[in-house]
């Protein structure tokens, strides 16, 4: 589920410290009565994640380039100002 966000974080790390990271986590507060933090650890990033990743930028990229919209709601839509707006059009 977090696979493209982990790849970018670590593509980015590597850039930054010219190193290679140990491993990747993710922490999620869970909001319960008593709240707790999960920890999800994760391996260090291989060729294949970077493949995939830059195939997705790529396409992107390349949908922006045609002024292609392609619709792909997240969680950030629940915030989003234009929820109600582009994006119900694109799906028409």
């Amino acid at each position: 589920m977090h696979q493209v966000q982990l790849t970018a974080y670590a593509y980015l790390f590597r850039q930054l410290t010219d190193e290679l990271e140990a491993g990747l986590e993710i922490r999620s507060l869970i909001k319960t009565k008593v709240p707790k933090i999960e920890y999800h650890r994760y391996a260090a990033r291989t060729d294949s994640h970077f493949r995939r990743f830059f195939q997705i930028v790529r396409q992107y990229l390349d949908d922006l380039d045609r002024a292609d919209f392609v619709y792909r709601p997240g969680f950030g839509c629940t915030m989003c100002d234009f929820r109600d707006g582009p994006c119900v059009a694109a799906l028409a």
